[in-house]
């Protein structure tokens, strides 16, 4: 493997504790470069903690971290942060309210002998230039997000790691500054990596998506991947957005209480992942599907979200091109769509 091609990030049977109790536990992770990977679990994975440790704020009890090919964190080996060439953003930005935003940015680069020209160029890439005289206390929150990525860019670090940076702003702005972010890391050929609980921002933002459970890494790859076949019940748990619901295969047909469809599995039984655009509602005539009724509707302009019931009690969520929709109340025959629905077995 060339030094071009081997990862930026390599983690091999890493394991680290607080208090002797493991939070991060046998991890195996790659990450290419100039990639973004995102982090995904919820609270107390062990996600920050791992961050943590590549930045190099955590020691290991077992296993490596290696970063463009330099070992940096094993048990017999550990570089300190200052010279992994590795930065962070943090949440809150972190930024020093003394000084303005052009010298927050230089503040990594003060010392460098280029340091002018890197700073400029971080500040045209992040479209700051206008507000380099400002103090922190005179930007928006979108703007000092903006300042500390452009700090964390400047010393042209090997990875830049996110630490739920989006977590403070309000919904507009976070998904504003998500695709701004996504664009200006792309841009400048970094290697990040971002932490988050929100599987809608790791599926939006990430090249990669990396599942975290109980300090484990469950599952990695694309976002439409990982998203669309989960490879086990707490990888689907963790992305969220379906429902499971008991299913056998047999001859080829998969059958569950929405009826029986196509199936290239291998006999026997497992559980069927549904998501709302999974379904169709069709007439109450229709011989496909089984008996459903409408209960509930949540209306989003350019779609609609149904609650269905069957006549069992089970609750399915439908997703709806607005115009197309029948009432609230309407007996519906509820259906899987070609391909819908993802079987797990474990």
């Amino acid at each position: 493997m060339s030094e071009t091609t081997r990862p930026a990030v390599e983690i091999r049977r890493l394991t680290l504790s607080y208090d002797a109790a493991p939070v991060v536990r046998q991890v195996d992770l790659e990450v290419a470069r100039g990639s973004l990977t995102a982090l995904l679990g919820p609270s107390g994975c062990g996600k920050t903690t791992l961050l943590r440790a590549i930045a190099g704020f955590e020691r290991p009890l077992s296993g490596s971290i290696t970063i463009h090919g330099e070992l940096v964190a094993a048990v017999d080996r550990w570089l300190p942060p200052e010279r992994r060439r590795v930065t962070m953003v943090f949440q809150d930005g972190a930024l020093f309210p003394h000084l303005t935003v052009g010298q927050n940015v230089r503040y990594g680069v003060r010392r460098h002998p280029d340091g002018h020209r890197m700073v400029q160029r971080v500040l045209e890439m992040t479209g700051l230039e206008a507000l380099a005289e400002r103090y922190p206390d005179e930007l928006s929150g979108g703007q000092q997000q903006r300042v500390a990525l452009a700090r964390a860019l400047a010393p042209e670090p090997r990875v830049v790691l996110l630490d739920e940076p989006f977590a403070a702003l309000d919904a507009a702005l976070r998904h504003r500054l998500r695709a701004e972010v996504r664009a200006v890391l792309h841009a400048a050929g970094a290697t990040a990596i971002l932490v988050t609980h929100d599987q809608e921002e790791a599926l939006s933002v990430a090249d990669r998506v990396a599942a975290m459970g109980q300090g484990r890494i469950l599952q990695v790859g694309a976002p439409e991947e990982i998203y669309r076949r989960p490879a086990s019940v707490a990888v689907a748990e963790i992305l969220g957005g379906g429902q499971l619901v008991p299913a056998a295969v047999e001859a080829g047909r998969c059958r569950s209480l929405l009826g029986q469809a196509a199936c290239q599995e291998t006999d026997g039984p497992g559980r069927l992942l549904v998501r709302a655009e999974d379904l169709d509602e069709l007439p109450a005539d229709s011989p496909e599907g089984v008996d459903a009724t409408i209960i509930e509707r949540r209306f989003f302009g350019h779609d609609v979200l149904d609650s269905v019931r069957l006549p069992s009690g089970e609750q399915f969520e439908v997703r709806v091109m607005s115009g197309e929709m029948a009432a609230v109340g309407s007996r519906i025959r509820l259906a899987l769509r070609p391909g819908g629905g993802h079987l797990i077995r474990e």
